[in-house]
C-alpha cells in the first residue's frame, strides 16, 4: 500500500521543527469490478440473471477477500459504492458502468482520510486533496492516475 508520509525535523535546540510531507502515489486499488465472479461471489439482487439493485461483492486476491457494497445495473456497479480492501483501506467512490467515476474519497484503516477528490479507476484524477496520518493537507491540487500532475499546493506544518 502507499500512503502520503511525513518526516519531522529537529533544529539545534533540540525542537521540533516545520514538517515537511513529502506525497508517494496513491494508488492502493485496482478495477476489481471488471473481475470474474468465479474469483469470489456476489450476494444482493438479481433481475433477468444480472446483478440489479443493491448488492455485495466479494472478490478473492492473492492477500485475501476484498468486499464491495453497492448498487448494480445490467451486472455492473453504478452509483455510489464502498469497497474495503484486504489491509483495511476504504474506497466510497462513485461508479458509471463498472468504474469508477467522479468523487470519492479514500480512508486508512484506522479511519483517518488518505485522499479525496475526483477520481477514476479508484485513483485520484483531476482536482484533488492528500492528508497525512492526522488528518493534515499535504497536498492539494491536479492529479493523473493518482499521482501529481499540474498545478498544486503543497502544504507545510509546524509542530
Amino acid at each position: 500500500s502507499t500512503s502520503a508520509i511525513s518526516n519531522a525535523r529537529q533544529d539545534p535546540r533540540g525542537r521540533a521543527a516545520k514538517r515537511e510531507h513529502h506525497i508517494i502515489p496513491v494508488t492502493i486499488f485496482s478495477n476489481l469490478t471488471n473481475r470474474k465472479v468465479d474469483d469470489g461471489y456476489y450476494e444482493g439482487q438479481y433481475l433477468n440473471r444480472e446483478k440489479n439493485g443493491w448488492g455485495r461483492l466479494y472478490v478473492q486476491t492473492e492477500d485475501g477477500y476484498v468486499y464491495t457494497e453497492g448498487f448494480f445495473r445490467n451486472n455492473q456497479l453504478n452509483g455510489y459504492a464502498l469497497t474495503i480492501d484486504q489491509e483495511g483501506y476504504c474506497l466510497i467512490t462513485e461508479y458509471r458502468n463498472g468504474v469508477s467515476e467522479g468523487y470519492g474519497a479514500c480512508f486508512r484503516p484506522y479511519g483517518s482520510i488518505l485522499w479525496e477528490g475526483e477520481c477514476l479507476r479508484d485513483n485520484l484524477h483531476g482536482y484533488g486533496i492528500t492528508y497525512d496520518e492526522t488528518n493534515a493537507k499535504c497536498l492539494r491540487g491536479f492529479f493523473e492516475n493518482g499521482e501529481e500532475n499540474g498545478f498544486g499546493i503543497q502544504y507545510l506544518a509546524n509542530n
